[in-house]
């Protein structure tokens, strides 16, 4: 029984192994997105939460250098 179980867990390995990939793919992406909504999470990502001169829109800038 307890070879069939481990038997079973190998067969599940490389989904488990995509799934992780994809799950950390996605918040690499998504999370960095929705931490510059705001202006404290702007300030932890390193950018400026600055005002557009013309419309009055918020938006998180990063400068270079």
């Amino acid at each position: 029984a307890d070879q069939e179980r481990a038997g079973r867990w190998k067969k599940r390995i490389p989904f488990i192994a995509l799934v992780g990939l994809v799950l950390a793919l996605g918040l690499a992406i998504a999370l960095p997105r929705f931490m510059a909504g705001g202006a404290s999470g702007c300030a932890v990502l390193g950018g400026e939460w600055l005002s557009e001169n013309a419309s009055g829109r918020l938006a998180c800038v990063f400068y270079d250098g």
